[in-house]
């Protein structure tokens, strides 16, 4: 190196083009070269240093970057499952409401009466040594005539009465039997509602929810 050259120089050297040169400035222009040397070194571990906590800062960022976004679309998807959660629940009432009214408008046919009355008239639900009463209602006074003649060969004695109301009545001493299609459709869209949201549960169990958080997991990790 040039250091151990120059240590080995004497104090003056021979002049070179008429110009003489002494020991002392050499050593100091070697040794300001060895500090140009360190000075880049160092300045070069700084620079990869640097770019090394860049490249670390970047990754750090992206990795939040990414785990912040992951969770706003878990998130996002968790209130889409809980209004298409709200909106079956709306939509199954509604459609049990459909489907009372339908009942309600079915059951009310006058001639589902008939069948009734024809039930009682076959199987002698009650007994032929009672007074029997039947009440019709207003709205299907047009078959009161052919009820009292399906009663006349069981319940010869039968009474059949129009009534102002929706419910059709038959009483036989203390017992009564009401037939009311409102309350009858709605027993039965209630019993429907009830089924499908026990089906709903059963099928969903929160199984979309807990497939979302374990893949999320997953991911993270």
């Amino acid at each position: 190196m040039r250091s151990s050259t120059l240590s080995q120089f004497p104090d003056t050297l021979a002049p070179l083009a008429g110009v003489l040169l002494k020991r002392a400035p050499l050593s100091q222009a070697a040794r300001a070269d060895r500090l140009l040397d360190e000075a880049r070194r160092r300045a070069q571990r700084l620079v990869r240093d640097a770019e090394s906590e860049a490249d670390a800062c970047r990754a750090h960022a992206a990795t939040a970057g990414y785990e912040a976004g992951f969770a706003r679309a878990i998130a996002e998807v968790a209130a889409c499952i809980e209004r298409i959660d709200m909106q079956r629940a709306t939509l199954l009432e509604r459609v049990v409401d459909n489907v009372r009214c339908s009942l309600e408008h079915l059951l009310d046919d006058p001639d589902l009466l008939l069948r009734i009355v024809n039930a009682l008239a076959s199987r002698h639900a009650c007994a032929a040594d009672r007074p029997l009463r039947v009440s019709v209602p207003t709205h299907a006074k047009r078959i009161a005539p052919a009820i009292r003649e399906r009663l006349n060969d069981a319940y010869p004695s039968a009474q059949v009465v129009v009534a102002d109301t929706r419910t059709f009545v038959v009483e036989s001493d203390e017992d009564i039997l009401e037939f009311d299609p409102r309350v009858i459709a709605h027993a039965l869209g209630d019993a429907a509602l009830a089924a499908c949201r026990a089906a709903a549960r059963i099928a969903d169990d929160d199984a979309l929810e807990r497939r979302a958080t374990i893949d999320a997991l997953d991911r993270l990790e």
